[in-house]
């Protein structure tokens, strides 16, 4: 085995065990990161599609669960036994990470301290969330195949598949994933042509906008009623009345401004501080990937460029979706585990071999 491949799975192995550490100390402590998984394992299931969110996950786990079931989890109370709590949270973790590593590998060209370091913020932040029975695990299995034998798709396949993906996502309970399949379709054929996407944006909120506003309405009071206040601290507080039209859409765009610059978590005390700047840092760092190549950038370009580049616009337009949807700080947190292999592509990239990209194809 060469030394930079020893460095690479020493390197990943290290933060491993960190994210199992961090873990088992955050589950230790704060019992809310098992609030989906107790729902979704007393879950009867049933529908698949065209449901809610619970019932179509709870009816895919259903293998899963009798397989925990046999191997003695107690369960569905899974977080009364210590033993049953570890091996769900183990299970779905090593899951992660697995499915993490392949797609690190596979982008990683060299050993880079830049990589290494995502990698190792996402274990202190984003493990307790992935050792836990959560609905985010099926979009991350959905989207997996098309990112690792991308080599083997053309880019126009590789933009349907996603879309399609996320469309059946979308009908699987989570609503909001068909706003951004059209997103991630609309923003990067639209790219060269930033006045036209504001055009058309305004005119969706002209024209679309009153139409569609009741079921948006109603489902953010739903939200903010439900059992969901009772286990975040970091909801974002409407500034303007929502219940009229006009004040939806002040309050979409200014919410999903403070997703984008979420300064607000560094008043909410130190714990959130390490988040805020991994969130800031990430969208800041997705702009400027799209700011500096969407003039350069088409269906036809190197796989690999194009890969980094379809990720910055994966990362952008999720953080709108995500506004106009769940406005709430650790919500956005957590749903990054989505598009985690998009971020982990964005930061794979290779200075040199952009420059050379975009030299060539402005001479």
């Amino acid at each position: 085995m060469k030394d930079s491949s020893v460095k690479h799975v020493l390197s990943v192995f290290t933060i491993f065990v960190v994210s199992m550490v961090v873990t088992v100390i955050m589950h230790t402590y704060d019992g809310k990161y098992f609030t989906d998984s107790i729902k979704l394992a007393s879950v009867q299931g049933g529908e698949i599609f065209f449901t809610d969110g619970y019932t179509s996950s709870a009816t895919l786990f259903k293998p899963l669960f009798e397989f925990f079931k046999f191997v003695g989890v107690s369960f569905p109370d899974f977080t009364s036994d210590l033993a049953s709590l570890y091996f769900v949270s183990l299970f779905f973790l090593m899951m992660f990470w697995s499915l993490i590593t392949l797609i690190h590998f596979k982008y990683s060209y060299g050993v880079q301290v830049k990589q290494y370091l995502l990698l190792f913020v996402v274990a202190l932040i984003l493990s307790p969330f992935m050792a836990v029975i959560t609905k985010e695990i099926i979009y991350v299995c959905l989207i997996f195949p098309a990112l690792y034998f991308y080599n083997s798709l053309s880019n126009k396949t590789f933009i349907f598949i996603i879309f399609g993906v996320t469309v059946l996502y979308s009908l699987l309970g989570r609503s909001y994933y068909f706003l951004y399949a059209f997103l991630l379709v609309f923003v990067f054929f639209y790219r060269k042509k930033p006045i036209r996407i504001f055009v058309l944006s305004i005119a969706l909120i002209i024209v679309v906008g009153p139409k569609i506003y009741p079921y948006f309405e109603v489902t953010l009071q739903y939200t903010k009623s439900g059992e969901f206040l009772q286990h975040t601290n970091t909801w974002i507080k409407d500034i303007f009345n929502n219940s009229t039209y006009d004040g939806f859409v002040l309050n979409v765009l200014l919410n999903t401004l403070r997703i984008f610059f979420p300064i607000e978590l560094f008043l909410m005390g130190v714990k959130y501080w390490v988040p805020a700047i991994f969130m800031i840092y990430v969208n800041f760092y997705a702009l400027k990937v799209f700011l500096s190549l969407r003039k350069v950038v088409d269906v036809y370009s190197e796989k690999y460029i194009f890969m980094v580049f379809f990720s910055s616009v994966a990362v952008l337009t999720f953080n709108v979706a995500q506004g106009l949807f769940e406005p709430d700080y650790g919500s956005v947190l957590r749903h990054k585990l989505n598009i985690l292999f998009f971020i982990i592509i964005l930061f794979s990239y290779e200075r040199k071999r952009f420059e050379n990209f975009v030299r060539g194809r402005l001479a």
